[in-house]
C-alpha cells in the first residue's frame, strides 16, 4: 500500500526495491525495480484537483491515445528509439468492471551503443473523482527473462488497487 497522493497499492516481487525520490517529488508516483534493472514497475496518479490547466484527459482511452501519439515515433526522454519505431496500439479494457485502457508497446531502447528490445505494458484508469491512475511495467521483450517479465506485468496489473479518494487504497 502506497501512502500520500499515490493512493494505490501494488504488489511487486519481494526483491524489488523502491526508487529514491528526487527533491521535488510531489508524492503522486512510485517506481520499483528489480536490482538487476531487468524489470521496472511504475505507478502514477494525476490528481484532478491539482489540474489547473485541464491537461488530464476526460477518459482513460484519451490518455492512452495521447501517450501513444507521443511515443509511436520514438521518444528519447522515455528511452524509446525512433528506428525501429515502437509498435503498439491502445485498446479499451476494464478495471474492476469499469472503463479503462491499456497498451503494450514493443520498442527498442534509444541506446545507440547497446540497443535492447523491450516491452512496456500500461493500464490507465480514471477514478470517480477524475484522477487519472496508471500502472506500467517495463521488461525485456526478447531473451531469457522476457516471459518472466510478462508474467510479472500480468500479476502486477491484476493485483493493482486504486483508492476511491485521493488517499491510500484500502
Amino acid at each position: 500500500e502506497l501512502d500520500g497522493k499515490v493512493g494505490m497499492s501494488v504488489g511487486v516481487p519481494a526483491e524489488f526495491v523502491k526508487a529514491k525520490h528526487p527533491d521535488d517529488w510531489d508524492g503522486t508516483n512510485e517506481t520499483f525495480a528489480d536490482p538487476s534493472g531487468a524489470v521496472t514497475v511504475f505507478v502514477d496518479r494525476d490528481v484532478k484537483a491539482d489540474d489547473e490547466d485541464g491537461k488530464i484527459p476526460d477518459t482513460a482511452g484519451a490518455n492512452a491515445w495521447a501517450d501513444w501519439e507521443m511515443l509511436k515515433d520514438g521518444e528519447y526522454s522515455w528511452n524509446f528509439a525512433s528506428d525501429p519505431a515502437p509498435r503498439g496500439e491502445p485498446s479499451e479494457t476494464e478495471y474492476r468492471g469499469e472503463k479503462a485502457a491499456e497498451n503494450t508497446i514493443a520498442y527498442t531502447t534509444a541506446d545507440t551503443q547497446n540497443p535492447r528490445a523491450r516491452e512496456f505494458r500500461i493500464l490507465y484508469y480514471r477514478a470517480g473523482n477524475g484522477d487519472m491512475c496508471k500502472v506500467s511495467v517495463d521488461y525485456p521483450r526478447e531473451g531469457y527473462f522476457a516471459d518472466e517479465g510478462r508474467e510479472i506485468a500480468r500479476a502486477v496489473i491484476a493485483n493493482w488497487e486504486v483508492g476511491k479518494t485521493g488517499g491510500p487504497a484500502t
